[in-house]
């Protein structure tokens, strides 16, 4: 069963009593890691089987498919001589009715071994297409079982992590069994840590007011709560600000236990941001500066319409867009970009809606553009829009414009000649793997974590 917002918050309330009587027993300790211990086993022993039987139905699919091309292989052979056959007939019958014509016996008798090899030929063909489209049809249902596979195989190798982590964690907790003064001392440090933990989940919900209701309340309203926007004001520098990341996960046939740490696998996450970068690759031409006519000054921190991995998946993410208000800035506003250690210039902006009503091909007569300034050329400002200068995806044109979306990254390249000639690079940032404690590990881990 999935855990329903609100209850998240449940399992952060502190009884201070009954935690002091868990860490004074040893044996209480030792008893939950059995417990979790168990209840991982037996996960890892479910996606065992599981793993077996999806293994077991993939090798027998592909011994079928197998057999199923030879078929085709010797059907497409049988086509490929009866073709030779009619080609020869046809030749053989059009030298015999220059010869006799065509009512002699021997025309005709050429011309009924045509026919019933081009009926033949025919009857091959339909058994061609149709063992053509069986294997179609097998090689997808060969792709869905190895992705089921794979999938299973994740599982089974995250359900393998868990279980390694708690018997690491009993292999712990008995080696300091000896020395309950310890074991209490080590208690005091991580009440502290989880009642941090509890008192910013505390402040968050504050905040929500009472948009959480168990049951009742929606993650669309979550993402477009009030208290889930970022004010957007410049110069905005990655160390000295942070981008607001989003990611949901679904987690099913999990148990949470109280006071140790679940391994609830990988999230993915989307930053709310997207970034720019300008360069210009022409000797002797030098960029002194870049700025963005038209901004929006807020921003959502969450996308709309995400409610599992499958609504952000690579290589798209998310497709649409999550405007305050549901439309851009009407004031205009215009944004320095930073020159960068590489000679670049580089922004990090919100969303920004560019198509006019969001229709493909037609730009917004409030679309952001940038302003490009060379020291050599002086004053004199270059427009360059957000649009297809050279590579074009699917559905779009050469010169279509495009919005600014979160968690890509835009890369304008100049090369310097009369005019400026551009080329734009749209792509989905790069995967970077986190690791956080969230708060639940002890303080000296978590200073490492940090120095890194």
């Amino acid at each position: 069963m999935a855990l329903k917002i609100g209850e998240l918050f449940a399992t952060l309330e502190i009884d201070d009593k009954d935690f002091s009587k868990g860490l004074q027993s040893a044996q209480n300790q030792t008893k939950v890691l059995s417990s979790a211990i168990a209840a991982s086993e037996k996960t890892v022993s479910r996606y065992q089987s599981e793993l077996s039987k999806a293994q077991s139905s993939l090798r027998s699919a592909e011994q079928a498919q197998a057999q199923l091309n030879q078929r085709l292989e010797t059907a497409r052979s049988a086509q490929s001589s009866l073709q030779s056959e009619v080609s020869r007939l046809t030749d053989a019958y059009k030298a015999q009715v220059a010869m006799t014509g065509e009512n002699s016996d021997a025309a005709n008798e050429l011309g009924l071994r045509l026919i019933e090899a081009k009926q033949a030929l025919e009857q091959s063909g339909e058994e061609v297409q149709k063992l053509t489209q069986q294997s179609q049809k097998g090689e997808q249902q060969l792709r869905k079982l190895g992705k089921s596979v794979d999938e299973i195989s994740g599982n089974l190798d995250s359900a393998e992590q868990s279980l390694s982590g708690f018997q690491s964690q009993l292999s712990a907790a008995n080696s300091v069994l000896s020395s309950s003064a310890a074991r209490l001392n080590a208690a005091g440090q991580a009440m502290q840590e989880y009642g941090k933990s509890v008192q910013s989940a505390t402040e968050w919900q504050n905040k929500l007011g009472n948009l959480l209701t168990v049951g009742v309340t929606t993650i669309e309203q979550i993402c477009s709560a009030a208290c889930g926007r970022y004010a957007y004001t410049p110069p905005f520098r990655l160390g000295e600000r942070l981008i607001p990341f989003y990611g949901v996960k679904l987690c099913e046939g999990v148990t949470f236990i109280r006071d140790l740490q679940t391994d609830l696998g990988t999230i993915h996450l989307l930053r709310a941001m997207a970034k720019i970068e300008v360069a210009c690759v022409t000797p002797g031409w030098n960029i002194s500066g870049v700025a963005l006519q038209r901004y929006n000054a807020a921003g959502y921190c969450a996308p709309s319409g995400v409610y599992g991995f499958g609504d952000y998946s690579w290589p798209d993410y998310v497709g649409t867009l999550h405007l305050v208000g549901d439309r851009n800035d009407a004031e205009p506003k215009s944004l320095d970009f930073a020159p960068s250690a590489q000679g670049t210039f580089v922004a990090y902006v919100p969303e920004y809606r560019n198509l006019a009503g969001g229709t493909t091909g037609v730009r917004a007569q409030d679309a952001a553009e940038l302003r490009v300034t060379f020291r050599e050329s002086g004053d004199k400002e270059y427009p360059v829009e957000f649009k297809y200068y050279t590579s074009v995806p699917a559905g779009s044109r050469l010169g279509d414009p495009f919005d600014i979306r979160r968690n890509y990254y835009y890369k304008f390249t100049i090369t310097k000649a009369a005019e400026p000639l551009i080329v734009v690079d749209v792509y989905p940032y790069e995967e970077v793997e986190l690791d956080p404690g969230f708060g639940l590990l002890s303080a000296s881990k978590n200073e490492k974590r940090n120095e890194k």
